[in-house]
């Protein structure tokens, strides 16, 4: 994924404080730099050297402005996947953190590779990633995180679980980050229904509601969809979007 220019908001002055913020530094330390010169600096520390996507701050500024894209585009389909890789502390573990590593590059090696240009990637936290994919629709970003969970699984990489949220009209980057969470932890709490092979999965229509993928321990596919239906008095509101 390129990653993205500043908007036409982020002048040059503006980047420098954000910069000299970051760096801890006084921003007159940055003075003599060209303009193009704390571009490149800025995108050089957003990017995390481990798995190569963006960092955390520089993701949720560009998520910012795509969610900002959405509402002057009216893109009625923009879904943010938040995943959480499986067993990581187990693995740093038993393997040690070199292991763990191997994992994380290679979960986020398979998505910069399956995702499209235009989609967002960045690293949340220690075993998290965020996925943004405009005009994409829930059903289509459940495919696509199915057929990478497959390569993972043919590779004998740990897998991921992953929760998604549709943009909504009231939605700032924080409520569709934490729908997606809760999404995700749902799903692990209180399962409620498998559909144990991809083969049903396409010919089968579940039901609408937060949504939970993971690797499974066996099955004929190997993978497991999860789908948790909210009750009544849930918190977690039912997900749109789907074609």
């Amino acid at each position: 994924m390129a990653i993205k220019r500043p908007s036409e908001e982020d002048s040059p002055a503006e980047v420098r404080q954000q910069l000299a913020k970051q760096l801890r530094i006084d921003p007159w330390r940055l003075a003599r730099i060209t303009a193009d010169g704390l571009y490149r600096l800025r995108d050089q520390l957003a990017v995390d050297e481990l798995t190569g996507v963006l960092r955390r701050g520089a993701g949720l500024a560009a998520l910012k402005r795509e969610i900002q894209r959405a509402r002057r585009s009216g893109d009625r389909y923009l879904v943010l996947a938040f995943l959480d890789v499986d067993d990581l502390k187990s693995i740093n573990d038993s393997q040690g953190h070199s292991a763990g590593d191997d994992a994380l590059r290679k979960v986020a090696g398979l998505l910069k590779g399956r995702l499209r240009s235009q989609d967002l990637i960045f690293r949340y936290g220690g075993d998290e990633f965020v996925c943004v994919l405009p005009n994409a629709g829930i059903e289509a970003a459940q495919t696509l995180m199915l057929q990478i969970l497959q390569q993972l699984q043919d590779q004998r990489a740990p897998g991921f679980t992953v929760g998604f949220a549709n943009l909504r009209d009231n939605d700032d980057f924080q409520k569709l980050i934490t729908r997606a969470d809760e999404c995700l932890y749902a799903g692990k709490r209180q399962s409620r229904y498998e559909n144990p092979t991809v083969g049903i999965m396409k010919r089968s229509r579940p039901p609408s509601g937060t949504y939970e993928l993971r690797r499974a321990r066996g099955g004929p596919a190997g993978l497991r969809w999860q789908i948790v239906e909210p009750t009544p008095d849930s918190h977690l509101p039912l997900q749109s979007g789907l074609a």
